[in-house]
């Protein structure tokens, strides 16, 4: 989840302070144009870093784990990988939101972390306490745990609060991007 968010956070926000942006605007390409394309890199680079977390993972229970088949153990990563995807992109996206007002990795990689890391204590607070009970639906990492994942137990308002956080971040980062004024 933290690779996630440093993505994000990298989306937009390092072409500023590095000063290559007045590179990028001299082309003839609009913002949400960059924006999207930049926030699809990292979406994909982000798909690329599961699917070799995943296959990792599988590679070693297939060497841990020899009496179960390779079928069933893919079956049961599928799951798990879609869930680890998905956290992730919450995450990711929230970056991407943070990117598109910050003006440097500097700024926005820091806040990413700090926000991950507290969302995931807020979180386990939530599985501890029973009368915290409501702090789970604030971190993203419990949308889709593994062992729910593989277990069909997952919870739909999580996955729904998931998907509103993703569109929400992406259409305010959009938004925020296309008006924002860049400094030299």
């Amino acid at each position: 989840m933290l690779y996630a968010a440093i993505l994000g956070a990298k989306t937009l926000a390092g072409e500023e302070g590095s000063g290559a942006i007045e590179f990028i605007f001299s082309q003839p390409i609009t913002r949400q144009s960059i924006a999207r394309q930049k926030l699809i890199a990292a979406i994909l680079h982000y798909l690329i870093y599961s699917l070799v977390v995943s296959g990792i993972s599988l590679l070693m229970l297939l060497i841990l784990d020899e009496e179960v088949g390779a079928n069933s153990l893919i079956l049961a990563m599928i799951p798990v990988f879609l869930g680890l995807f998905f956290s992730g992109l919450v995450y990711l996206c929230i970056g991407f939101f943070f990117s598109s007002f910050l003006r440097s990795n500097g700024e926005s990689i820091p806040i990413m972390l700090a926000l991950t890391i507290i969302s995931i204590i807020i979180g386990f607070m939530g599985k501890i306490a029973t009368q915290f009970d409501f702090l789970k639906y604030i971190s993203p990492i419990f949308y889709a745990a593994p062992n729910n994942m593989i277990n069909h137990d997952f919870s739909i308002i999580q996955i729904a609060i998931g998907v509103i956080i993703i569109v929400l971040t992406i259409l305010g980062g959009h938004i925020i991007y296309k008006k924002k004024n860049f400094l030299n």
